[in-house]
């Protein structure tokens, strides 16, 4: 009916016109009075303004435009001396891992509005992280923006193992949402 109606202005107007008196009935709960003019129009008394259509929000998520690094990497031992650290220490990787974690809410999916995602990567020896990988997230959109964002990470001082820098693979839970 929708088509031919906006084909046809007669129609259309009488389908206005009808959609009036509908509104008029779901706000009062009483049939309005429908009068016809003498060139055959028809007027709905005490018609509602009209009002725009409800019209759903939809999300936009961001795309990502970075490609994962990747280097080919061979882990000596799951054992360090001294793990990895980031730069400026435990409160500056909470600090980064808390901005991240508001930074991904609009990737979230509609439905969602707060989520635990975990990440593998490993930081290389020379701190540089690389090879990040989701282990637990959401839709493939919401893991290649975090490992986009995360990948924005700067250099970590690297593990040591027998008085050497090595690479050491880490695990991150990230919590994303509204607290």
């Amino acid at each position: 009916m929708g088509k031919l109606t906006k084909e046809n202005k007669e129609l259309k107007d009488f389908s206005d016109k009808m959609e009036d008196a509908y509104d008029y009935f779901e706000q009062y709960k009483q049939i309005p009075i429908v009068m016809i003019k003498d060139d055959g129009q028809y007027v709905v008394s005490n018609a509602l303004p009209k009002v725009p259509k409800f019209q759903p929000i939809i999300k936009v998520r961001p795309k990502t435009t970075t490609k994962p690094i990747v280097r080919e990497i061979h882990l000596e031992t799951a054992a360090v001396a001294k793990w990895p650290e980031f730069t400026g220490g435990t409160e500056a990787y909470t600090t980064f891992l808390k901005k991240l974690g508001k930074e991904m809410i609009p990737s979230l999916p509609d439905s969602v509005t707060h989520t635990y995602a975990q990440v593998e990567f490993i930081v290389d020896k020379d701190g540089t992280p690389v090879n990040f990988k989701i282990l637990r997230g959401l839709d493939k959109e919401f893991n290649d923006m975090l490992i986009e964002k995360m990948q924005q990470m700067p250099k970590w001082s690297p593990a040591i193992y027998r008085e050497k820098p090595t690479a050491k693979k880490m695990v991150q839970t990230v919590t994303v949402g509204i607290d």
